[in-house]
């Protein structure tokens, strides 16, 4: 008998309890496994710019720009442009303290239970609406 591997999602390890820190910031704010060790890299890094990470990650420019931006946009780091003595300039990003990290953790998932939660109770209505059938209880 052969047993397969089968890969649990960041969601699903989260609806069975065994979600970790990684896990929890996945699925929050939609990031892949390779955005997920690029942002918990930028904790152990003084000077964050987008060459010195590129470097240490051994990633394209591009590549870690686009993850950078993306952890800007969800709130998870920011950024700082700085112009250069030479002309042009320099995006410097930071991390949110992990006091400050959890306490945003803390504020993003109360308002996605929320969101669920508001979603949960339109369903019914919302299915009759789309689909024409019935879902046998009726929205609150």
């Amino acid at each position: 008998m052969r047993y397969y591997s089968v890969s649990v999602s960041p969601l699903g390890k989260i609806v069975r309890g065994s979600a970790s820190c990684s896990d929890l910031i996945s699925c929050l704010y939609a990031l892949n496994s390779t955005e997920i060790d690029i942002f918990f890299s930028l904790y152990g890094m003084e000077e964050i710019t987008l060459e010195t990470l590129s470097a240490a990650a051994k990633r394209d420019k591009s590549t870690i720009h686009r993850i950078l931006e993306k952890l800007v946009n969800a709130g998870l780091c920011f950024k700082d442009t700085m112009a250069m003595e030479q002309g042009g300039f320099r995006n410097i990003y930071y991390t949110l303290s992990p006091e400050k990290l959890v306490e945003k953790l803390t504020y993003d998932g109360k308002r996605i239970i929320d969101g669920l939660n508001s979603a949960m109770k339109q369903f019914p209505e919302n299915f009759a609406m789309r689909t024409g059938l019935s879902t046998g209880t009726k929205s609150a």
